[in-house]
């Protein structure tokens, strides 16, 4: 070559070189840039993700509460969910909420309960008739907005009804499309959407479609404004280096949920921009990002390349310029050695952040591995749920956390195989602490992989479910012991509902009427009795939902026609938010069969007491007329015998009076005792006349004055007593009282005729009369100072011819106190006597006071 073309060809070779390695560097940053662009971007759609996850991970735990309590009171839930410290613990959230299925008759009843519950102005709103309702009951925090929600019928509006039929269908988390929440009250709005998980009776997502249908009992969901999640989970990422903005769906307007501040203005979009498309929770999302101006910038290299342009023109052009070239070169590196350590220092802070968010996450155990299953980070939570410090645990292999028998097993190498192969494995299991302690887990592990897809590392997060689980055992075995219970009772055990169609029964009713499990179910509660007691117990499952409680005997009609009698009881009781009736039916053949036997005997027993009857009547009769002539007789005896005995009392007196000169001693003696003997069997046969009257004539009952009677009585014996001196007191007023004014005579006229008569000799008699009232009665008592009565006589003063003394010493016929006991037994009254002896006596009578 000449040596004149060798500046020429050193030129051209280095403006090549300069050209070459200018490009070469450009494409280096581009390339770069635009790695750190999409690693942003990816960073972001999973934050978006992992921060759904976290929402579906709350409402799964909400759903616990109403598989323990189904019907959860709007204080309870509050409760539940403040615990969980949401708004905290998961920023961006609008809240956590109940919404009920109802049909339409059961909302009145519904919106009863709420008010009950405090909620004195709920109402399910928007009015409309539909197939089913889905008011909100509960929504927390309770601030102004989730307040304006409250009985909002979410299955109102087909974009929120179509996402619950989706999650009802699926047993799984679906989030709706874009909405307008009714919790938007003033301007500026922002889109929104809601997230729903299904919560079924029995707890547990039934294993097909058409049961998940049928048990469905309401939904645990939360509300999202787009905008606000958003910017709490993408904000502090989009700094100085992407817009985004959010679809629900196909990119157009209408799609909209979410553009960031630099997205939403007219300014030209980035250079660089990546379209990501996530599931969230059943919905297509579409991601779309573009770079900021600042970021454009740096994707440039800054001046790198233009400096090594000039620097290889220069360096072409000039060689005496390398010394200079040499300190631009080293400038450069400087400048690259900056930049490299704030891009250090950039990844140590988003490093520094993730721990924070690890820390903060202290309800779940974070770790992660090497490829190996060596622990390389511990989180706060891990720590408290497995005992191990950081120190302890880390660079110690995983195996650490499982069970003995999960060791043995090789279960921690399948796990960190099926994460390293799929990169994703998920397990519910038993694991062990620090202490040996065991816990219930549920968890997954994800593989980190760097820039070029490569496997670095997993992350394992699991959660402490063991009390959870442990209620989950809890209800099944009472579930299991409840059926149990009632298929071995001894009687008819039935549910039924409103419309009185069986709902649930025993083993008892099927043995008892002849029918399978399959031709029971769906019957009416009436298809198994007699036709003729139909409608007998239709009126009382009316009245049992009525008043809540009902009875009623019936005959069950079996297939075989056979008819069994049983005594039916219902009572009303709610399940699963509907009105139903819960009862049993004890058989009550052997009562039947007994009342039955009774009721023959009893019908046996009345012939036999009508026959009974007709006989005592007939004999009552010929008694009746037998004692009629008795009486008559007697009567007539009675006055026969008086005449010759008043016969010998005036032939006696005669004598003494005109031929007692003639006769001696003896005789005159002798006259006086026939004369004595004549007047005391004259009182005789009166006092016997008397008390038979008393016993068979009749007795008028008229309201007679006690005091009448008394003065009566006193004046017949004033003779007496003014022969004897006898003091008398009478307390006056007397009462009136409800006797037979002979009856009361005669009773007064034996009590102090025997005052006077029974006192010592020479003792002048005391004698007292007064009365006592109490409970509408009246006690007359006759109360004197005389010889008393020894206590063992008591009981046979008032027989007949009872005598106590000896007749000469104080006469009289023994009949006078039977006669008073005659006469008080007529009256509907009665007697009694204390005495002592020495001490005088006090004989009482006690009669109904008149009215």
């Amino acid at each position: 070559m000449k040596r004149g073309w060798v500046p020429l060809f050193s030129l051209l070779t280095g403006l090549g070189a300069t050209v070459l390695v200018t490009w070469l560097v450009a494409g280096y940053f581009e390339a770069r840039t635009r790695a750190q662009f999409e690693d942003a971007a990816q960073a972001a759609a999973q934050g978006i993700l992992k921060r759904v996850e976290a929402y579906v991970a709350l409402l799964r735990g909400c759903t616990g509460l109403f598989a323990v309590q189904r019907q959860a009171s709007a204080g309870e839930f509050r409760a539940f969910v403040d615990r969980l410290r949401v708004t905290e613990q998961y920023p961006g959230v609008q809240g956590i909420g109940y919404a009920a299925r109802a049909k339409a008759e059961e909302l009145e009843a519904l919106t009863a309960r709420m008010r009950g519950q405090g909620m004195t102005e709920f109402k399910v709103w928007p009015e409309g008739e539909r197939a089913e309702h889905f008011p909100i009951l509960f929504l927390v925090p309770q601030d102004r907005r989730n307040r304006a929600a409250l009985g909002y019928d979410m299955g109102s509006e087909p974009g929120r009804l179509r996402a619950m039929e989706r999650a009802r269908d699926t047993g799984g988390p679906a989030a709706s499309q874009k909405v307008k929440l009714v919790q938007e009250l003033e301007p500026p709005h922002q889109a929104g959407f809601l997230i729903y998980i299904p919560v079924y009776r029995e707890g547990e997502v039934p294993a097909s479609e058409a049961e998940r249908r049928a048990s469905l009992q309401g939904f645990v969901y939360s509300p999202f404004r787009a905008d606000d999640l958003m910017c709490e989970v993408v904000g502090e990422q989009q700094q100085g280096t992407f817009d985004v903005r959010v679809y629900d769906g196909a990119a157009t307007a209408t799609n909209l949920l979410h553009a960031s501040e630099g997205a939403a203005d007219s300014r030209p979009r980035g250079r660089l921009s990546s379209t990501i498309g996530v599931d969230v929770a059943g919905r297509r999302w579409n991601l779309e990002f573009t770079s900021q101006p600042d970021f454009d910038a740096r994707a440039q290299g800054g001046r790198i390349p233009l400096f090594l342009f000039f620097a290889g023109i220069a360096l072409t052009l000039v060689l005496v310029y390398f010394t200079n070239s040499e300190a631009r070169a080293r400038q450069a590196a400087e400048q690259g050695a900056i930049r490299l350590r704030r891009s250090r220092e950039a990844l140590r802070q988003s490093e520094e952040r993730l721990r924070l968010i690890v820390e903060s996450a202290k309800d779940y155990a974070i770790m992660t591995l090497d490829p190996a299953g060596t622990v390389t980070s511990w989180n706060s939570g891990a720590e408290a749920l497995f005992g191990y410090t950081s120190q302890e645990i880390i660079g110690q292999n995983f195996r650490s956390i499982f069970t003995l028998e999960d060791r043995a097993a090789r279960v921690p190498e399948q796990e960190l195989a099926a994460a390293l192969g799929t990169g994703r494995f998920e397990d519910d299991r038993w694991h062990a602490d620090k202490h040996g302690r065991r816990h219930f887990l549920t968890g997954v592990a994800r593989a980190i992989r760097d820039e070029f897809g490569q496997v670095q590392g997993l992350i394992k997060v699991t959660r402490d479910i063991t009390e959870r689980r442990e209620i989950e055992e809890r209800i099944r075995r009472e579930k299991h012991f409840i059926d149990a219970a009632i298929m071995s009772l001894p009687g008819v055990f039935y549910v039924f509902d409103q419309e009185g169609r069986f709902v649930r029964w025993n083993r008892a009713l099927e043995e008892v009427t002849g029918r399978s499990a399959a031709e029971i179910e769906g019957m009416h509660a009436t298809s198994v009795l007699a036709p003729d007691h139909r409608q007998r117990v239709a009126e009382k499952i009316g009245e049992a939902f009525a008043t809540g409680y009902a009875q009623v005997e019936a005959e069950i009609l079996t297939k075989g026609e056979r008819r069994v009698p049983h005594f039916f009881t219902a009572r009303r009781v709610e399940l699963d938010g509907r009105p139903c009736v819960v009862g049993m039916g004890v058989d009550i053949t052997e009562r039947y069969d007994a009342e039955k036997a009774l009721e023959e005997a009893s019908e046996q027993i009345r012939r036999h007491a009508r026959d009974l009857e007709r006989l005592v009547a007939e004999r009552t009769a010929h008694l009746q007329q037998s004692l009629a002539s008795l009486e008559g007789v007697l009567y007539h005896v009675a006055h026969d015998l008086r005449a010759p005995l008043r016969a010998m009392q005036g032939f006696t007196s005669i004598l003494l009076k005109e031929y007692a000169p003639r006769f001696d001693a003896s005789g005159v003696e002798y006259a006086h005792r026939v004369s004595e003997a004549a007047e005391r069997m004259d009182r005789l046969i009166h006092d016997l006349l008397e008390y038979g009257r008393l016993g068979h004539a009749p007795l008028p009952i008229a309201a007679i004055s006690a005091e009448d009677s008394v003065n009566h009585v006193l004046a017949d014996l004033g003779g007496e007593i003014e022969a004897k001196s006898a003091q008398i007191t009478v307390e006056r007023p007397l009462p009136v009282v409800a006797a037979n004014t002979t009856a009361l005579d005669a009773i007064f006229s034996n009590l102090l005729s025997n005052a006077l008569k029974f006192v010592p000799p020479g003792v002048s008699p005391r004698v007292r009369v007064r009365a006592e009232e109490r409970d509408g009665m009246v006690r007359l008592i006759v109360e004197d100072k005389g010889i008393g009565i020894d206590p063992k006589y008591i009981d046979r003063v008032f027989r007949v011819f009872e005598r106590l003394e000896k007749p000469d010493a104080y006469p009289g016929t023994g009949i006078g106190l039977a006669i008073v006991h005659k006469a008080v037994e007529r009256m509907h009254g009665e007697v009694g006597v204390s005495s002592l002896p020495g001490q005088g006596t006090v004989f009482w009578v006690e009669l109904p006071k008149s009215k």
